[in-house]
């Protein structure tokens, strides 16, 4: 009890051996986080389960639990390309996926990757597949068999 400075250190000196015991007791020794890639797999486990989902980098960066920039900075060590580029990226290629199926329409296979914008996606698709999704779907590629092709 008190306010003054010795008592208040007193007090500050037991909750600290109070957080230590329990430190004992429950808590295991932080692992050091030599290069952080494991926040890499974190963010990349993220957008496998909500890549249809409207995700952004800074709910990328949440789920790791780490800040917007220095998710950037592991991806630009680890994987050469920032998280959204990569986001992007896995976008596309599973919805060059559901297009190879035959399934869905380029529409249905934009949405189910997170895409809002079918314009967009189609410039996006072009971007990285090399040609629109409307002709990705056409032209025949080696080791897809397609009906009527």
């Amino acid at each position: 009890y008190g306010s003054g400075p010795c008592e208040e250190t007193r007090m500050e000196a037991k909750l600290l051996a109070f957080l230590a015991d329990l430190m004992e007791l429950f808590g295991k020794p932080a692992e050091p986080h030599a290069n952080g890639y494991e926040y890499v797999q974190k963010a990349i486990k993220f957008i496998d389960y909500n890549y249809s989902r409207e995700i952004d980098v800074n709910s990328l960066a949440a789920s790791a639990g780490i800040s917007r920039s220095h998710l950037y900075r592991l991806f630009m060590r680890h994987i050469a390309m920032p998280p959204n580029e990569y986001l992007t990226r896995y976008r596309v290629s599973k919805a060059a996926a559901l297009l190879e199926s035959g399934q869905l329409t380029v529409g249905e296979a934009a949405y189910s990757t997170g895409f809002s914008d079918q314009l967009y996606f189609s410039r996006v698709f072009k971007k990285y597949m090399g040609l629109p999704p409307s002709r990705y779907v056409a032209e025949p590629r080696p080791g897809i068999e397609r009906e009527n092709a």
